[in-house]
């Protein structure tokens, strides 16, 4: 299970999961496969 949410200042996308075993595997994930069309859709 996940959920996301960008913080109120626009700086960070915070982000809960439920039963991750590796969690610098999920966020080498998101910076590769998410991160640059998030910083366009949110400038």
């Amino acid at each position: 299970t996940v959920s996301a949410a960008l913080s109120d200042d626009r700086k960070y996308l915070l982000v809960h999961v439920l039963h991750l075993d590796d969690p610098d595997a999920l966020i080498a994930e998101i910076k590769t496969r998410y991160e640059k069309p998030l910083m366009e859709i949110f400038p």
